[in-house]
């Protein structure tokens, strides 16, 4: 992913936020232990919406880069193609704005774990709709 700017990497706290991505990238064919928990993560889509554009960018950069070293927690990588393929080149406003018309467009989510929801905007921005449902929303806000 190319960056259009350098200046929101001092948001260090919103990088943290894609890191915990990784946790929610598996998927796939291959099973899965029953009952695995994704953490809520940090911030909800409202939060999202109320950053910055440059916060949001910085956060959509961490994002993409906590999907991409799921790997490294043992997230087989095969399921990571669709991402890698879409995302290679695209810069980091392209990234925060799927995110934030995915949250525009369906503002029952805007109480969800924006890690979740930017893993969703992605998947269905770059996967056809055919190939990948988006998950209903979890009752109560936060």
């Amino acid at each position: 992913m190319r960056v259009t700017s350098t200046a929101g990497l001092r948001r260090g706290g919103l990088l943290l936020g894609g890191v915990l991505l990784a946790g929610a990238v598996i998927s796939g064919d291959e099973p899965k232990p029953a009952g695995v928990l994704v953490h809520d993560g940090f911030g909800t889509g409202r939060h999202f919406l109320d950053m910055s554009d440059l916060e949001q960018r910085a956060y959509a950069m961490g994002a993409i880069n906590g999907m991409l070293i799921a790997p490294m927690f043992e997230a087989p990588k095969g399921p990571l193609r669709w991402l890698e393929t879409c995302a290679e080149h695209m810069t980091d406003d392209q990234v925060a704005a799927i995110i934030r018309q995915h949250l525009v467009d369906h503002p029952e989510r805007w109480y969800q774990g924006l890690h979740i929801e930017s893993w969703v905007a992605m998947k269905n921005a770059c996967v056809p709709a055919s190939a990948s449902p988006t998950p209903p929303a979890r009752g109560g806000t936060r």
